[in-house]
């Protein structure tokens, strides 16, 4: 009796560790919503993810980054083609082709960024740092707030119409992502900077010792 006592004791024990361990482990895989959650914009997340039609399953927050820079690059290109759309249909006055044409440019760097970022993130060999994508978004999203601003100082209310993708709220969710990254990529250099310092430092002291 006694070491059947002890049997269901531990396995009783070993139930509540496995419990309290699955309780903290996060979200579920396939839990998309759970993600999108995370972002200061999870409506246009959760939106635009049904429209990947994929079917992996996010494990890690550097999987879900790439995903986000895939849905913003996505909307950049349906963005641009609305605009270019636009622009051919449209008889507008000088002002409307001057803000058309800058905006264009404007979209076309915003994606080429976005391009960058994306097969940064995708190569093998992950040359893209988040100090690049923090940069590089941030530039695609000034680009677009750029376009925004001139379209509604000159009036040009059709061409305003075009941004309504949501492109800006998925490169926020981006860099919203991706300061954990850079937190972390601040930390391990602080860290490296700090023990460098250190060992000089000891170095210098030990030298100084051995001389006197």
């Amino acid at each position: 009796m006694a070491i059947i006592g002890k049997t269901l004791f531990m396995l009783f024990f070993l139930s509540s560790i496995f419990s309290i361990a699955s309780s903290r482990k996060g979200p579920s895989s396939s839990n998309i919503d759970w993600w999108c959650n995370l972002t200061p914009h999870p409506k246009p997340c959760k939106h635009y993810t049904t429209q990947l039609n994929n079917h992996f399953k996010i494990k890690h927050r550097v999987e879900f980054r790439e995903m986000l820079v895939q849905l913003a690059f996505n909307q950049a290109l349906t963005m641009q083609k609305e605009a270019r759309e636009n622009s051919q249909q449209q008889q507008n006055s000088s002002v409307h082709k001057t803000v058309h044409g800058d905006c264009l440019k404007l979209f076309e760097n915003t994606i080429f960024h976005l391009n960058r970022t994306l097969d940064g993130l995708n190569s093998a060999s992950k040359n893209c740092s988040p100090n690049d994508v923090q940069t590089w978004l941030t530039t695609s999203l000034t680009n677009i707030e750029t376009c925004k601003s001139g379209a509604l100082e000159l009036n040009a209310q059709d061409f305003d119409l075009i941004m309504q993708t949501n492109v800006t709220e998925m490169i926020r969710n981006i860099l919203a992502i991706n300061m954990r990254f850079l937190k972390h990529s601040k930390g391990t250099n602080n860290d490296f900077i700090f023990f460098y310092l250190k060992f000089k430092y000891c170095s210098a002291k030990k030298l100084f010792n051995n001389f006197i």
